[in-house]
């Protein structure tokens, strides 16, 4: 397209070099890949050291690492029951007795339904006391804190990378196989919010290379948009069309 030597509006200036043919929108699409490279590789890494500091206080307040361990055998299981009187759910309890150097102590834990329905009186667990105060103890999870963790660690890079893959095939259509057209504003009016915040609410059109007529509405956010006139209906807009479920207002 030629380069407008009429007032047009951009919702993101960095797309006036695409406008005025400057710029390709493949050369724009990979400074903007750029961006959510560092933000991603930026998210990587704050996730990783959320979850260690995470993990490392974890590791100083629990009695698995703290403790040391031994067997116990569960001699009786409890159900205190406090919905008759107000919404707390049941607790459930198994009492269990356990032997440190030739004391035998007896301790009760809260426990959910699950361990509750699998460990009969009679049964064999693994349980973590203190060495200096026996009489502190709990039942010992079958699962690693550090495998927990391991995997929320696992999950979330995952999730980032997913995010960046899809928005990355979406850009690349959009930006590659598309071609940048002209539309026009018909409306914009400054509304409010239920948090009574002030937003821009933008309403355009265009036709679509198909000869589809397209219109559709976009929220501008932020002080920037609240605290000046927003465009008139007719100023020019342009859009990044790909097909007509995939298009951008630039």
């Amino acid at each position: 397209m030629s380069s407008p030597s009429f007032p047009y509006f951009l919702i993101n200036p960095a797309h006036e070099v695409i406008v005025r043919g400057e710029s390709t929108p493949s050369q724009v699409m990979r400074g903007h890949n750029r961006r959510w490279q560092k933000f991603l590789f930026g998210s990587s890494v704050l996730a990783v050291l959320v979850i260690g500091v995470l993990f490392a206080l974890e590791s100083m307040g629990s009695l698995q690492v703290r403790g040391l361990t031994t067997y116990a055998t569960v001699t009786r299981h409890a159900i205190e029951d406090q919905s008759a009187y107000d919404t707390v759910p049941r607790l459930y309890y198994l009492e269990y007795r356990y032997e440190v150097e030739g004391v035998v102590y007896v301790a009760q834990q809260n426990v959910n339904t699950g361990q509750y329905s699998a460990l009969r009186d009679g049964h064999r667990v693994q349980i973590a006391y203190l060495p200096e105060d026996p009489t502190v103890s709990q039942i010992v999870s079958g699962r690693s804190p550090t495998l927990l963790w391991m995997a929320c660690a696992t999950g979330i890079g995952i999730g980032l990378v997913v995010l960046f893959t899809l928005y990355q095939f979406t850009q690349q259509r959009r930006y590659r196989q598309g071609k940048v057209i002209q539309g026009e504003i018909l409306r914009a009016e400054q509304k409010m919010d239920t948090q009574r915040k002030l937003y821009v609410q933008l309403q355009y059109v265009f036709m679509s290379p198909e000869g589809l007529r397209i219109e559709r509405s976009h929220i501008l956010n932020g002080e920037k948009w609240t605290h000046k006139a927003p465009p008139q209906p007719g100023t020019p807009v342009f859009i990044q069309y790909a097909s007509e479920r995939e298009f951008q207002l630039l």
